[in-house]
């Protein structure tokens, strides 16, 4: 996938402890390729849409080395201020 196209999954319960079952999903990811999974933290702000912080995530994201892509990704959201959220964020890059 190129960066910031999203994958079209339908959305499960949040993380944490439920009784409730939660779905499977398979997605292979091809040679060369990444996926990038964050909190709402990383992209929601009171002061705008949800819809603005994804397609600024859409634009700050880079291919490159895991880390990389996590560290550029919030720097850029953050613009080098502390978090008001907790934020986690998960780059895996198939090589």
């Amino acid at each position: 996938m190129l960066p910031g196209n999203p994958l079209s999954l339908a959305p499960d319960l949040p993380l944490g402890p439920s009784e409730a079952p939660r779905h499977n999903i398979r997605n292979c990811r091809g040679p060369g390729e990444s996926i990038f999974l964050y909190t709402d933290g990383l992209v929601e702000r009171r002061d705008r849409p949800i819809s603005a912080g994804i397609a600024q995530l859409a634009a700050a994201l880079t291919y490159g080395p895991a880390d990389t892509m996590c560290a550029t990704a919030m720097a850029r959201l953050l613009h080098n201020q502390a978090a008001r959220d907790d934020i986690a964020a998960l780059a895996v890059r198939r090589i």
